[in-house]
């Protein structure tokens, strides 16, 4: 007696036509929600160079994400023949409603001052460039924002 295989190829194959199907419309809502959301804008961009004009220091906006996206300012700082690059060398990240301020004091210091209402802060500092070769400091106002 034979097992006729008609009926189990009829059930693979309706098997991989579905899983083909869900994995196909999943997709495609992977690359609508990935363009609606993902984006990232890079505004207001802000170079002051160092004294001895070896490091840039950039300051910019960052936002993206739609309406229930997100904001941050950003400080990078990195030498003078690299390209910009907002992925690189951060060393400072704090909310929009925040003014930031950087000045040099020398070739190898740096001051960031930056505004903060007393409420919720979401903030991050380094105190050393990634190549350690510029010393970062910081000066918060609290209530008066600072010069953008």
């Amino acid at each position: 007696m034979t097992k006729p295989i008609h009926p189990f190829l009829t059930g693979a194959f309706c098997f991989v036509a579905i899983y083909g199907c869900l994995w196909l419309l999943g997709f495609v809502m992977e690359r609508a929600f990935k363009s609606a959301l993902g984006g990232s804008d890079i505004l207001a961009v802000t170079d002051s160079t160092s004294p001895n004009h070896q490091y840039v220091a950039t300051t910019y906006t960052d936002m993206g994400g739609g309406a229930a996206g997100w904001c941050y300012r950003r400080v990078t700082i990195r030498r003078n023949d690299q390209q910009f690059d907002p992925k690189k060398n951060q060393v400072f990240n704090i909310q929009c409603n925040t003014g930031v301020e950087v000045a040099w004091r020398d070739d190898s210091n740096i001051l960031i001052t930056y505004s903060t209402d007393t409420e919720s802060v979401s903030l991050y500092q380094k105190s050393w460039s990634d190549d350690k070769a510029i010393q970062i400091s910081y000066a918060e106002t609290i209530g008066t924002p600072a010069p953008r």
